[in-house]
């Protein structure tokens, strides 16, 4: 058997690394996937579990009286907002990999950070102004950050960056146009 025939039966070549330098990051993203050593492969499929363990916690009554302006007090000493954090990245991983298009991207996001909200609305682990939007690193001390919107008017055209720890305003972001929230979907 040649060289040629055993490349070509593995599917490596001359042109393999090339292929895997212009695949892109959805190629990078895919192998991490597939790689049982990666930490994304950990984020992969964990979702369900988080939620496992979320609908095990007992389900808060009414909004109550609460130091945070998030959740209750009780609901954030169970983690809540830790779990929420993770859910968040876990869907954004899991969107990043379903698409390279990124309005596509935006949209799953946003779709799964909506059953993430209703969770916590249904069993009262948020109070039903906030929704969350995302996360985010905080760039000094490299913690996670619950970003959210709470709807009303002192809030309206803010996003929150919390401490999950402690359901703690950490930042207010100032959003300057509501489109940077929305989801574009192309029409017909």
């Amino acid at each position: 058997m040649s060289k040629d025939d055993e490349d070509a039966k593995t599917g490596q070549g001359q042109d393999s690394p090339k292929v895997q330098k212009t695949a892109g990051y959805k190629t990078y993203l895919d192998n991490l996937k597939d790689n049982k050593n990666s930490k994304i492969s950990g984020f992969i499929g964990t979702a369900k579990e988080i939620y496992a363990e979320i609908n095990k916690l007992p389900q808060q009554p009414g909004a109550g009286a609460s130091e945070s302006i998030v959740a209750p007090d009780a609901a954030i000493a169970d983690g809540v907002l830790v779990k929420a954090v993770e859910l968040a990245r876990v869907e954004w991983v899991k969107a990043k990999l379903e698409s390279d298009d990124p309005v596509q991207m935006s949209h799953w996001y946003n779709t799964r950070l909506a059953r993430l909200n209703d969770e916590y609305h249904h069993k009262n682990l948020m109070f039903a102004d906030v929704v969350v939007v995302g996360f985010m690193k905080d760039k000094d001390t490299g913690a996670d950050r619950l970003l959210i919107t709470k709807e009303t008017p002192d809030c309206h055209d803010q996003v929150l960056a919390i401490d999950p720890q402690s359901g703690v305003v950490v930042e207010v972001f100032s959003v300057h146009a509501k489109n940077t929230l929305m989801t574009l979907l192309r029409s017909g």
